[in-house]
Parts: structure tokens; sequence; C-alpha cells
């Protein structure tokens, strides 16, 4: 179909190569979508965030985390500007693969670099960092999302919640409570 599109005398744009570097990694086909992404250099087309975003989210489903950097690191090495959608990948990358620490600092730099996050790329690395026993952290990272004017998620308010219920005690030594008590401290209504 592509060569066909060429024949008719049609030009492919980076949505045409978005599209068709999509569908490969979709399909798990890392070597054809790399060769789509070559043919867009081929082409003249300046590769984007968008080009790169789905090879970090291949490797996040893969649960690999240092595959998912390592395309961060090659979007560096082209001066592509990271977006939302790729930090929040990499978020992503970080919760899935078990590292709620990874999570948090990804999350920062976006922070750093001036990203304007949603309320979601908080909930994964809130619920990272939850699972790996980071609760302070996570209720600061709640707090932290809350000043930024967003009202936290009963999904969120839960993902720090459950390891504590998980705890034997949690209820009787308070910690429970302490979490609880924080945050209707913040008046927060979850959505």
């Amino acid at each position: 179909v592509f060569q066909q599109a060429l024949e008719a005398g049609l030009e492919p744009t980076v949505v045409t190569f978005s599209t068709l570097i999509t569908a490969a990694v979709k399909a798990d086909d890392l070597e054809l979508a790399e060769s789509w992404l070559q043919k867009c250099r081929d082409f003249g087309l300046p590769p984007g965030a968008a080009l790169i975003t789905p090879f970090i989210a291949f490797a996040a489903r893969q649960r690999d985390l240092q595959l998912a950097e390592s395309w961060f690191d090659r979007m560096a090495e082209e001066r592509i500007q990271p977006d939302m959608v790729v930090y929040g990948t990499l978020i992503s990358a970080a919760q899935k693969a078990g590292e709620g620490q990874a999570a948090d600092a990804w999350l920062q730099r976006a922070l750093q670099d001036g990203i304007r996050l949603d309320k979601n790329c908080f909930g994964i690395a809130v619920s990272a960092l939850a699972n790996a026993g980071a609760l302070e952290l996570a209720m600061q990272r709640l707090d932290d999302m809350r000043q930024l004017g967003f009202s936290p998620e009963a999904r969120q308010i839960n993902a720090v919640l459950k390891p504590v219920s998980y705890q034997t005690g949690a209820f009787r030594d308070g910690s429970a409570q302490q979490i609880l008590e924080r945050i209707v401290a913040w008046r927060v209504r979850p959505d």
C-alpha cells in the first residue's frame, strides 16, 4: 500500500510514518518499525516524539525499563524534544517493571524539564511508589498533584491505601488512619 501511494504521487507525512511505526510495534515487529523510522528520515522528515513513543510503549509492555530508557536516550542524541506522552510512557514503563523509585525519578525529571504532566502521570507514579513500599513518597506525590490543581482520584488514593491494608497491624498501629487523616485534611474529594 505504501509503495502504491508513492507510485500514485502521494507524499508521506510524519503522520503516515507514525501510523506505520505504531502498527509494526503493536505487531511486536521492532525491525519493521525501525525500518519505517529510517524511511521517515530518508524522506527528509524529522522524527519527533510521536515517532519514538511507540518504541518506549513497546518496552513498557515488555516491562523492560532499560530498553525504554535507551529509546529516550536516542531521542536526546537526535535532539528530539520529549513531551508529556513520552514522560508518561516512561513513568508507566518504570511502574510496570516494578521500579517505584525510577517512576518517581522520571516524574521529577519531567517537572524539572518544564513538562506539564496530567494527573494520570502522577497516578501511575503514586501507584508505583506505593507498590514499592515508598508510602511517604507516594503521599508526597499525591500532595504535589493536589498543589498543581489536580484532585486525586479514588484509584490513586486506593493505590496508597492498598499496600497499607496488607500490612499486619496497619489499622492497629494507625498507619492507615494517618493516611486517611492527611487526605481528609487536604479536603480532597476524589473524582
